[in-house]
């Protein structure tokens, strides 16, 4: 019988043992992702966001996961996703998330 030496590492070993093998190694794959920093934001400027937000803002201000992935598409950019912009801007406090998947502009 193991002992643990607290109730967490005693819930984590439950879990492990109750976790489908296929499932652990697909959320720890995630994890690795996620966790991975995959851009540099300094590359990331004020112009660059003014031509994005530009590029992909439509009526009443708002944009959406669409609409800033065609305006990476147009502007030849390679090395940031669409949610990567979004985080960037709610980072900022430049959009507000909306209930229906899209955000609004503050300018």
């Amino acid at each position: 019988m193991k002992k643990f030496s607290s109730s967490e590492s005693l819930r984590d070993q439950i879990s492990k043992a109750n976790t489908p093998s296929e499932i652990e190694n697909e959320i720890t794959s995630r994890l690795e992702t996620y966790e991975k920093p995959n851009r540099d934001t300094g590359l990331i400027g004020k112009e660059l966001i003014g031509k994005i937000l530009a590029t992909s803002t439509f009526n009443e201000n708002i944009i959406s996961i669409d609409s800033i992935s065609n305006s990476i598409k147009e502007l030849s950019l390679t090395k940031i996703s669409p949610e990567d912009i979004i985080e960037i801007l709610e980072a900022s406090s430049l959009v507000v998330r909306n209930s229906n998947g899209t955000w609004t502009v503050f300018q």
